[in-house]
């Protein structure tokens, strides 16, 4: 059952409008910087749209509880933190599953020690 859809593409586009704006008013020099930001805004909303389609396609029944797109904030004594997941799977037992979606243009290796290493 998927308790919170993801964001639309609604949102998305706004952001990346944002984003156009700012690159209209920055130095020459700083507008690629803009131009990859929102680049990489629309490759990681790709991504997130394929992850939740087959989290959807996959757990979307009365056994589990899918939530998309959380923001979690917590005010501590004047500051803000905040915690971003992009997919949360929740069971019956409540064991929970959190999805973090990447993309990654380069090669990704995973090497004897756990870690991920990325080659450009």
């Amino acid at each position: 059952m998927i308790i919170k859809p993801r964001e639309s593409k609604d949102d998305i586009r706004a952001i990346s409008e944002h984003l156009k704006d700012i690159k209209s008013r920055v130095d020459k020099d700083r507008t690629q910087e803009v131009e990859k930001e929102i680049k990489n805004l629309w490759s990681g909303f790709k991504s997130e749209e394929k992850s939740g389609y087959l989290i959807n396609f996959y757990y979307d029944n009365d056994r589990y509880a899918i939530l998309h797109d959380l923001r979690i904030v917590y005010n501590k004594e004047q500051s803000e933190w905040v915690a971003q997941i992009d997919h949360l799977v929740i069971n019956r037992a409540l064991q929970c599953f959190v999805f973090e979606t990447k993309s990654i243009a380069d090669t990704l290796e995973i090497n004897d020690e756990g870690e991920f290493v990325r080659y450009f």
